[in-house]
């Protein structure tokens, strides 16, 4: 017979699983909407994970930067921006579809003024991220999993791994479902600016005892239909902590919270004096090559695209790397070198030739120098003149001569 304390403690036991399954399925986060039955696959601590990754075919407009509609695929890359209270992710959509992104336009004002803090600055940048469709083989039982992690703590890493691979060995078919790898990767723990993180340090390529089953395939999930992007107006909201009856004029005091309180006072004095500049003021075209002063690395870049308002600015740089909204003042034209004028042919002295012609010019004999620094001109110094002047020339000359 079971007893009361075993009933009580079977209770709890299915109370927390429950609460934890729910937790984690069926959720829609900020930028990730997670599907109904699944669960995020997730790194807690440092350690190895073996896993597979499975591929999902890509939608119609799906926007996804690495692959065409209809293709299968294994991951989806996107960029967030932290902004808000509760600093929590919100999907760029300059970055990720090529839309106005309003943190993108306010990074872009803010850059233009030297005194505003580039650390806010560089908070504002929106970061890398990628999802994946995931079956740990560890956890088996909780199907394909959906991961969401930095592109900087798993996929630059896998990219360097496949880069220095040899063409034989195949490893860039990691993810097919027939004759592709499961994952083995170790992952340690980083800390820094008081956070800690687990970054992949190490990864290798397992062959599978056995091709992924057509349940496992069927279970991955449209990636790119799990992004959730807001609105211009909403991120805006969101970015300067507006409630629905502001007017979003931005002059409410919550929109200034980003900014240190000293800065935002000299900024308000600045803007009180003139306003942002614009391409059209700064003479800026689309195909002119400008350089950014605080980039020297950019090298010469070339402007891609204006925007509407004439001010955030897309270059490109000499890698092909595309730089949004950047601002006026923060570039400076490269101006075409002039066409260099002709060098002037050297004066021919015509005197008389062999058949007697003279000049075709009267031509000025130099002035005297006083020399011996007297004051005067005196007969020494218009002697010394006289030698260095072609005998041969019968045009009257006197002191007074201009």
């Amino acid at each position: 017979m079971v007893s009361r304390k075993q009933k009580k403690k079977d209770r709890k036991r299915v109370s927390a699983k429950r609460r934890r399954e729910e937790h984690q399925s069926g959720f829609t986060g900020t930028s990730i909407k997670l599907p109904e039955d699944t669960t995020f696959f997730q790194i807690e601590k440092a350690g190895v994970r073996r896993f597979d990754v499975v591929p999902y075919e890509v939608g119609e407009d799906a926007g996804n930067p690495h692959a065409d509609s209809g293709e299968k695929y294994f991951e989806r890359t996107f960029y967030t921006h932290r902004i808000g209270a509760e600093s929590k992710p919100y999907i760029c959509p300059l970055k990720t579809f090529k839309r106005p992104c309003p943190v993108c336009v306010e990074r872009g004002k803010l850059a233009q003024d030297p005194d505003n803090s580039k650390e806010l600055i560089s908070a504002l940048l929106p970061k890398e991220r990628q999802l994946w469709n995931v079956f740990d083989r560890e956890n088996p039982e909780e199907g394909v999993q959906i991961w969401d992690y930095s592109y900087h703590l798993f996929g630059k890493q896998l990219d360097a791994k496949l880069d220095h691979a040899d063409e034989e060995d195949e490893y860039d078919y990691f993810a097919d479902p027939e004759d592709g790898f499961t994952l083995k990767v170790g992952f340690s723990k980083k800390s820094g600016g008081g956070y800690n993180w687990n970054e992949a340090t190490d990864i290798e390529f397992k062959n599978r005892k056995e091709p992924l089953s057509k349940e496992i395939i069927d279970a991955a999930h449209d990636l790119d239909s799990l992004l959730v992007v807001e609105s211009y107006d909403i991120l805006k909201k969101v970015f300067f902590e507006m409630g629905d009856d502001d007017d979003g004029d931005g002059d409410e005091e919550e929109d200034e919270k980003e900014k240190p309180p000293k800065e935002k006072k000299r900024r308000s004095k600045k803007e009180k004096k003139k306003e942002t500049m614009t391409a059209e003021e700064a003479g800026l075209e689309v195909g002119d090559e400008v350089t950014h002063k605080e980039h020297e690395e950019w090298g010469t870049c070339d402007i891609t695209k204006i925007s509407g308002d004439d001010t955030p600015i897309t270059i490109e740089d000499e890698d092909g790397e595309e730089h949004r909204a950047i601002g006026v003042e923060d570039l400076e034209k490269v101006e075409d070198d002039p066409e260099p004028n002709p060098e002037p042919e050297p004066e021919k002295k015509k005197g008389r030739g062999k058949k007697g012609k003279g000049k075709d010019k009267k031509e000025k004999k130099p002035d005297p120098v006083d020399d011996d620094a007297d004051g005067d001109v005196d007969d020494q110094d218009i002697d010394e003149a006289e030698e260095n002047w072609d005998d041969d020339d019968d045009e009257d000359w006197d002191e007074d001569d201009d």
